[in-house]
């Protein structure tokens, strides 16, 4: 925590009844040392039992330090007003205060009564008292061990890597990594692309544990090797997010700014370091699982570690380096009650207080402030969608408790403030921002969600030929092979069936008996037997055109002209194969469609598309974007799997269930399909079975789709 110089009001507790013979006494475990900040003298303050810090401007250090127990308030004012410090008896009461509640400075219970020492902080606040379990929702530390001694171990065995020599082969192998990867980066958005695969979930689970427990024992060696004593380590979970952490707040003890810089980037150095060798691996590795989870670690551990941790405007370890950089302690808080100030001068003309800062550093402080202020509402709400999203109700919950935390309750507060003040301006002011502000949040509610609909698909070939075995037999020859080209009527297989050869030789031979004998019944004037036996020759007729037709389907042949596209059909020879095996198929590369399964809630929207005429964009797995033209849906929604890459069971985007009678996997729920042409063009870069999403305009408004993922079945 940081007090910057200036004045402190208290509230609701008066000058002269706080004055009354108290005499302030600093808590035994406060450690006091000076330190420089922002090119003024200042102060640390070290809680020890608490194991916080606080770090105090020039005026605050100079009233603090005259804090010996012997010194009632009256003499702390004297004191302050002979050093020539302009401040008041509310302020110096309104510091103290402050201390009070920080347990910093013991509480006056001995010399005043209850009803003072809750006005001093003693008692809880309501609010304060709710929104304890509240944020519990959001962010929940855990703390585990002191990681003190373990840190002193792991200072031993890997402090080395915070040599120079180490930095250097570091920063080689790090831009070396980084050129690489620009190099290939078609390659490596194919592999981005599979990045949340469901079957690759609890992998990428345990890859982002490895990777933060990593980045905080770098944090922890580098404040170690600086002699830093190392507090709790544990596990934080933030919108459900595990995080591991460790505390090294006491760094802010050494004075010296590259080295607290140092403590502040080691974690975001590891990092980097684990994803530079990942990268080499994944260039290294053939196709395949282990390459794929190099390319996540990569990923984890390398950009995603530099949007967050090294970014300064998430108060992370980027921030933290900045703001020693520029020699500005807290630089948030005077940022943002800059920035604070300015817009209630502008929207309640309220006079702006003087900055704590001075020089370049006041409009640092803003610019950054507006900076992280426009981020944060970006990736903050991006991360409010996301876990709504992926925990659908109780994501839509935890979101919520964000908001509340985050928007409402603040927001609420200043509000409050200002109403309760006796400016009538100030209030008029306020309510006619409010008269503003709600129909418009009411407009808002009612606009067309900016969030598109993603309708599941996968590519297939157009009017493919799937060539599979009429009856049980065996492969005894095979005249093709994987990418050939063949015309209509090519034989692509022979099959052999001994058994329906045989039945269609006895077949002839009792239809050349049939034959005869009818013959010869006629010459003996047998007429109604010669009947008969014409009548049974016409039905062995039609039964040996039925087998000589499946004799004629054992020679598997080319329905169409194309391409071969099973990979290995040569595989089959001499091997037997059961009626409706798959043996070959024949397609054209540049002819291929778009296999689009609708669910029932997004019907309307689609059939929306439809009506537009306009292309959509797809998006499929791979990295490839096409567009493609929606078509009509099919009369009837079905429970049959349209094709086997959308099954869930192995890695699709539809929930299957076994049929009890078939046993094979079917649909959930009943949707509808459609079918898309791909123009040749983008045929020639996709893949058939390559699955992806179609996406469309959302008919809802926001308020709608709020409201449906509030929906009670949601939350199961």
């Amino acid at each position: 925590m940081f007090v910057g110089s200036g004045k402190n009001r208290c509230g609701g507790w008066g000058t002269d009844r706080m004055m009354e013979g108290f005499v302030p006494h600093l808590d035994s475990e406060v450690r006091l040392s000076p330190r420089t900040i922002g090119g003024q003298s200042g102060a640390i303050a070290h809680h020890q039992g608490l194991e916080k810090f606080f770090r105090f401007g020039c005026e605050e250090a100079l009233l603090i330090g005259m804090i010996d127990g012997r010194r009632s308030v009256e003499d702390l004012l004297l004191g302050m007003q002979r050093a020539g410090v302009d401040w008041s008896g509310d302020d110096v009461v309104g510091f103290l205060s402050m201390l009070i509640r920080e347990r910093l400075l013991l509480p006056p219970v001995q010399e005043f009564d209850q009803e003072k020492a809750e006005q001093l902080g003693r008692k809880t606040d309501p609010l304060r008292w709710w929104m304890t379990p509240l944020s519990s929702v959001v962010s929940l530390r855990i703390p585990l061990m002191d990681f003190d001694r373990p840190a002193l171990r792991l200072s031993r065995h890997f402090g080395f890597l915070f040599q120079p020599v180490a930095v250097a082969v570091w920063a080689v192998l790090v831009i070396s990594a980084m050129v690489m990867m620009a190099l290939r980066r078609d390659e490596l958005a194919g592999e981005l692309s599979r990045l949340f695969d469901r079957q690759m979930w609890i992998p990428m689970l345990g890859i982002w544990l490895l990777c933060k427990m990593l980045h905080e024992a770098g944090h922890a060696v580098a404040a170690k090797r600086q002699g830093v004593r190392i507090g709790k380590t544990g596990v934080m979970f933030f919108l459900m997010a595990p995080l591991a952490y460790v505390d090294v707040t006491a760094s802010w003890m050494l004075p010296r700014r590259m080295s607290r810089m140092a403590i502040a980037l080691a974690g975001v150095y590891v990092e980097l370091a684990v994803a530079s060798v990942a990268a080499w691996c994944w260039w290294c590795l053939p196709d395949g699982l282990v390459r794929h989870i190099a390319a996540q670690v990569f990923v984890v551990a390398g950009p995603a570690t530099l949007l967050v941790n090294a970014n300064p405007l998430l108060r992370l370890d980027g921030y933290y380096v900045l703001s020693d950089l520029v020699d500005i302690p807290n630089l948030r808080s005077h940022g943002r009650r800059q920035l604070a100030g300015w817009l209630e001068y502008v929207l309640l003309a309220v006079p702006r207080e003087s900055s704590l800062l001075s020089g370049w550093r006041v409009p640092f402080a803003t610019g950054h402030a507006m900076a992280s202020v426009v981020f944060q509402f970006v990736w903050m709400a991006g991360l409010v969608f996301a876990v709504s999203y992926w925990a659908k109700g109780l994501g839509i919950l935890v979101a919520m408790v964000a908001v509340l935390l985050w928007a409402a309750i603040p927001l609420g507060n200043w509000m409050l403030r200002h109403v309760r003040d006796g400016d009538w301006r100030r209030r008029y002011r306020l309510g006619l921002s409010v008269v503003l502000i709600v129909p418009f949040g009411q407009w808002l509610w009612n606009q067309r969600s900016p969030i598109t609909r993603r309708v599941p698909v996968v590519v297939r070939y157009h009017d493919e030929q799937i060539a599979r075995a009429p009856s049980d037999a065996f492969v005894v020859g095979v005249f093709v092979e994987g990418g050939q080209r063949v015309k209509s009527g090519s034989l692509l297989m022979r099959l052999q069936n001994d058994e329906l050869q045989v039945r269609h030789d006895q077949t002839s031979d009792r239809l050349d008996l049939a034959m005869r004998r009818e013959v010869q019944l006629r010459r003996q004037g047998k007429l109604a037997d010669a009947e008969i036996e014409k009548r049974q020759a016409e039905n062995l007729k039609h039964q040996l055109e039925d087998l000589r037709r499946r004799l004629d389907e054992l020679q598997v042949t080319a329905q169409r002209d194309g391409m071969v596209t099973t990979s290995n059909p040569i595989d089959l020879l001499g091997e037997f194969v059961t009626e409706g095996t798959e043996l070959v198929r024949v397609s054209d590369a540049h002819e291929k469609e778009l296999l689009a399964s609708i669910g029932e809630s997004d019907a309307p929207a689609y059939r929306r598309a439809v009506q537009s005429a306009q292309p959509v964009r797809v998006r499929l797995r791979g990295g490839v974007g096409i567009t493609a033209l929606p078509v009509s849906l099919r009369p009837r929604a079905d429970v049959q799997l349209p094709h086997p890459a959308l099954s869930a069971a192995i890695g699709g985007p539809l929930p299957v269930q076994p049929d009890p009678e078939s046993g094979e996997n079917r649909l959930i729920a009943p949707r509808f399909t459609a079918t898309s042409p791909i123009e040749p063009v983008a045929a020639a870069s996709v893949r058939a079975g390559q699955q992806g999403t179609m996406v469309i305009s959302d008919d809802r408004t926001i308020g709608q789709r709020i409201w449906e993922r509030l929906d009670p079945q949601s939350m199961r």
